[in-house]
C-alpha cells in the first residue's frame, strides 16, 4: 500500500496477524498522520511495510453509514441519488440523465481508504463508523 493513497482520517489494518478483522477492532486504525517513514495510528509510528488495506464489504458499508438503495445498490451521496455503488462487484457508477442523454462512468472501489476518499471528494466531510 502506498502512502500517496492515503488521508488522515482513512481506515487501515496494522494488524495483518489478528484473527479479528471485525468493524469495531478497526475503529481505533485511522490515519493521524502521514510521513515517508510510515503513518501514525494512535500515536505510534507504523512502516509502510506494516499496513494494507481493508476490503470494503456491505458490512462496511453499513457501518459506515451509507444508504442502501435496493439489493444491488447504496447511495454514495444521499442528496444525489445518481452516484450508486454496486455491492456486486464494488464499483462506483456515476450515473448522469439529462436531456435523454445518458452516461455511466464506472469507477474502481476495492477497499474502504478509497470509499473515503471519493466520499470526502464528493461532500466536503469524512466518512466514518456510525455503527
Amino acid at each position: 500500500m502506498k502512502a500517496n493513497e492515503l488521508r488522515i482520517a482513512n481506515y487501515i489494518d496494522t494488524n495483518f496477524a489478528s484473527s479479528d478483522k471485525s468493524i469495531e477492532s478497526f475503529r481505533s486504525s485511522k490515519v493521524q498522520e502521514i510521513s515517508e517513514k510510515g503513518v501514525k495510528i494512535q500515536d505510534k509510528l507504523i512502516v509502510h511495510e506494516y499496513i494494507a488495506p481493508i476490503l470494503l464489504t456491505v458490512e462496511w458499508l453499513v457501518a459506515l453509514g451509507l444508504e442502501p438503495k435496493d439489493e444491488e445498490y447504496f447511495y454514495l451521496k444521499n442528496d444525489d441519488r445518481q452516484i450508486l455503488i454496486d455491492i456486486e462487484a464494488f464499483d462506483v457508477w456515476f450515473d448522469f440523465r439529462e436531456e435523454g442523454y445518458h452516461c455511466a462512468i464506472k469507477h474502481d472501489l476495492k477497499y474502504v481508504h478509497r470509499l473515503q476518499n471519493l466520499y470526502f471528494e464528493l461532500n466536503d466531510k469524512e466518512l466514518e463508523i456510525t455503527k
